[in-house]
């Protein structure tokens, strides 16, 4: 699939379930789900120890990731955001970037 057609199935999926269709509702779930990724990376890695630590795998950290990008797209939807030509555009930006030698020490 796409990403064009995740973020449909994304749209679809928010309004059958009526749920979080609200900007800020959405941005602050968004905010909250990076907050599960930051927190699965740094158990997962060690650079926090607790009681996570010997229980976070990689597959919660693809978990939080799929969650991240669920609200990506259901906030690119909520702009009216094609998010595929948008990032598109980024990465050919980008490419110019690392040809001028932009990202080297």
């Amino acid at each position: 699939m796409h990403m064009k057609e995740l973020q449909k199935e994304t749209s679809n999926i928010i309004k059958q379930a009526n749920f979080l269709q609200k900007k800020e509702s959405r941005f602050f779930d968004l905010i909250e789900e990076v907050g599960e990724l930051a927190k699965d990376i740094m158990y997962y890695e060690g650079w926090k120890k607790g009681k996570f630590s010997n229980r976070i795998a990689r597959k919660d950290i693809a978990d939080s990731l799929s969650d991240v990008l669920f609200d990506i797209f259901a906030l690119a939807d909520l702009y009216n955001l094609d998010l595929e030509k948008e990032y598109q555009k980024m990465i050919k930006r980008l490419k110019k970037r690392v040809t001028r030698g932009e990202f080297k020490n």
